[in-house]
């Protein structure tokens, strides 16, 4: 999961402006040297998007004083397609730099990814460096990006267009027949990705991204980059790691997600960490009796789950408002005026995406090889077991989320699908990844897991809820956020075993 995005056409647009795997069994890439980066003025409008509730946001105030600390410039740094033809057909990646006017002693650039996929990087750059305290601002370059596939770096483009757009799929796989005919309308899909991404289709993935990062360093020419990853973000910093760990000076990687792991694991964590965060905060919620949640609202809520789900109903995807803790006021609101509704809310036969899950299911499917992907069977047992085993969310992970339990049925067999062994970061630096124990999108169990798998990194953990933790959680720059800051700019590590409180 990913933070806030904007994305642009035409002009740049921006919210500123293993088993038997091991690091020789990844093919050896030749060296591609793309052109030297040559920074511009952005040509359009600058806007800025309210949506974390930040004073820098749709705020005059928060324009002037973004543009009283910052610069900004914009380039595009063109690679190749396929790595493995580094003289064929190119794809144009937008950068965008944020730089303090009182910049000193640089540290070189800092590259943020805030994950998705399909999020775009450059309105990260600016919430990052504008959030950050002058001490670290005036050190790095921020350099947001969009990875291939996204936004300004070529949105992908294969689903239907207008009214033709909507994906039609069954309301409750619970229902017979429904998890095949789900499946035949996701191989109905890719079917048409495969006819418009033609020989591009299987060159999406983060294998991809992560070598895009490597041309964009050279590009900069910067002898090493410092990297900040937000969730998928985490994972493509893993594997950049994994694939050119002495070209990075230090890496923080943010409630990170494992793609490497088969999609029957990642699923089954997904449905159990969302209905656990659900559940933390209805905990949170009934403590406080002045925001008025009804005392039986766990159970009346699991009960609309399941009724909407059976009358092909969509019940609102509240997992959303989980990430961020400042939201969860909010998400009383919305659950007190849901309850209080005499009504069911409206039916909604088909799944209308938008283009960053279309970048999210492209990129995903190429990150999937077939052995890994999530099958017919095991999408009806979970149908079968989800609801009872998670009361809360279960049903709306299994027919609402997106990405979807079946979407890359039939995806062709991508050119560098996600493996064990892919985040072996060995002769990195030291790797920082920060957790939270109460993570409702990427549980905090697997994050030891995913520390060990780099061979270098080491856990910060955080008991403050949400997902994402490093600047974007209210009253979490305490702990967590100085000893993330200490890392970045001075390469301290937090004592082994640090957990932070939630400061509160």
């Amino acid at each position: 999961m990913g933070l806030a995005w904007k994305w642009c056409v035409g002009i740049l647009v921006v919210a500123l402006c293993v088993s038997g795997c091991d690091r020789q069994s990844l093919p050896q890439k030749p060296v591609f040297h793309p052109q030297p980066v040559s920074w511009g003025a952005c040509d359009g409008n600058l806007s800025f998007d309210g949506e974390l509730g930040s004073a820098w946001s749709a705020t005059e105030k928060g324009r002037e004083d973004f543009h009283r600390r910052f610069t900004i410039a914009f380039s595009v740094v063109r690679v190749p397609v396929d790595y493995d033809r580094p003289e064929g057909e190119k794809i144009g990646l937008t950068l965008v730099r944020v730089r303090s006017r009182k910049a000193h002693d640089s540290l070189g650039p800092l590259l943020i990814s805030p994950g998705g996929p399909g999020d775009s990087g450059l309105w990260e750059a600016g919430f990052a460096a504008w959030a950050a305290p002058e001490q670290v601002s005036e050190r790095f370059d921020y350099i947001g990006f969009d990875q291939r596939g996204v936004g300004c770096s070529g949105q992908v483009s294969c689903w239907e267009r207008g009214a033709q757009r909507r994906i039609d799929l069954p309301a409750d796989l619970r229902e017979p027949g429904a998890v095949g005919e789900a499946a035949k309308v996701w191989r109905a899909v890719n079917e048409r990705c495969a006819r418009q991404l033609g020989a591009r289709l299987g060159h999406y993935s983060t294998y991809e991204a992560a070598q895009d990062m490597e041309s964009i360093r050279v590009a900069l020419g910067a002898e090493r980059i410092t990297y900040l990853g937000y969730s998928y973000g985490a994972f493509l910093g893993a594997v950049y790691a994994h694939l050119h760990p002495r070209s990075l000076r230090a890496a923080v990687l943010d409630s990170p997600i494992d793609n490497t792991r088969p999609m029957t694991e990642f699923w089954e964590e997904t449905a159990r960490a969302r209905d656990e965060g659900f559940s933390e905060f209805l905990d949170w919620a009934g403590q406080r009796k002045e925001l008025g949640l009804p005392v039986d609202a766990r159970t009346r809520l699991a009960d609309l789950a399941d009724r909407g789900a059976r009358l092909g109903l969509r019940v609102p995807a509240f997992y959303d408002k989980l990430n961020l803790r400042s939201h969860w006021p909010q998400l009383v609101k919305d659950l007190r005026d849901l309850l209080g509704q005499t009504t069911d809310p409206q039916p909604a036969q088909w799944y209308e995406p938008d283009v960053v899950g279309e970048s999210r299911h492209v990129i995903g499917c190429d990150d999937q090889a077939p052995g890994s992907r999530l099958d017919e069977g095991k999408a009806a047992e979970f149908a079968e077991a989800w609801p009872e085993r998670y009361p809360l969310l279960g049903t709306n992970v299994l027919n609402w989320n997106q990405p979807a339990l079946l979407e890359c049925a039939g995806w062709p067999e991508p050119a560098h699908p996600a493996t064990p062994g892919m985040m072996d970061a060995t002769g990195s630096p030291p790797i920082l990844v920060v957790s939270g124990l109460h993570d409702p999108n990427t549980a905090h169990r697997l994050a030891g897991p995913f520390t060990t798998a780099l061979r270098t990194g080491f856990l910060l953990s955080t008991e403050h809820p949400g997902h994402a933790q490093y600047l974007n959680q209210e009253k979490a720059d305490g702990c967590l956020n100085t000893a993330v800051e200490d890392y970045l700019v001075a390469g301290k590590l937090p004592a082994p075993g640090t957990t932070c409180p939630a400061d509160e």
